[in-house]
């Protein structure tokens, strides 16, 4: 979109407003506008509005917390999600954002506990398992870490450094041969060589952990 495509839309979406001032999906795209053209505070007020005209509409909830998550506002955006899920409890993905917002705030161990419920509604969301290994691990909970990591090992994206993380915890712990059995017959065929070298690497030197 070129900007005198936001400058028409905007135009548009303004006098929809002053015609029907309770037009809530014109409130919500005009705000989608605001947002997009960096008018982030207005944008917000947009979106209340719209909620406040119809307080079911989750595409508005969704928007408002993403529009304050881009200015930094993580615990307002939080507010917002958990605020959306009294109404919307089975949005895997609003425990998805609220997880990663905490994951931003160091708040790790609420991150893990709503990335958990978050797997809960979706079980196949591999990014969410990959999030909570990677909590998990931060916090030296191994065996969290381990669970997490497992139901992922056949993902094409996540797969490989599902194991290559498996291999650095077996390290850590100095399960040296354990971590042979775990992962080495499947390194050749769902990751690289360097992978397994790296591995290998970490079983002679498990108090260096680098790539976690």
């Amino acid at each position: 979109k070129n900007k005198n495509d936001y400058i028409n839309a905007r135009d548009s979406f303004a006098f929809a407003i002053e015609l029907n001032p309770n037009d809530y999906l014109s409130c919500y795209e005009f705000g989608l506008i605001l947002d997009e053209t960096n008018k982030k505070e207005v944008a917000c007020a947009m979106f209340n509005k719209a909620i406040k005209l119809c307080p079911n509409f989750y595409e508005a909830y969704e928007a408002l917390g993403i529009s304050l998550t881009s200015q930094g506002e993580f615990e307002k955006a939080i507010h917002i999600y958990r605020k959306t899920l009294k109404k919307f409890n089975k949005s895997y993905e609003l425990y998805y954002n609220i997880g990663m917002l905490e994951s931003e705030m160091e708040d790790y161990e609420k991150a893990i506990d709503d990335f958990k419920k978050c797997v809960e509604l979706k079980p196949n969301l591999f990014m969410a398992y990959h999030n909570i290994g990677k909590l998990c691990l931060a916090l030296n909970r191994y065996d969290e870490a381990i669970n997490a990591y497992k139901k992922i090992t056949n993902s094409t994206i996540y797969g490989a450094k599902a194991y290559f993380r498996l291999a650095t915890i077996f390290a850590r712990k100095k399960e040296y041969e354990k971590h042979k059995l775990e992962g080495s017959n499947d390194y050749y065929s769902r990751s690289s060589s360097s992978y397994f070298d790296v591995c290998l690497w970490y079983s002679k030197f498990a108090e260096q952990s680098y790539c976690i």
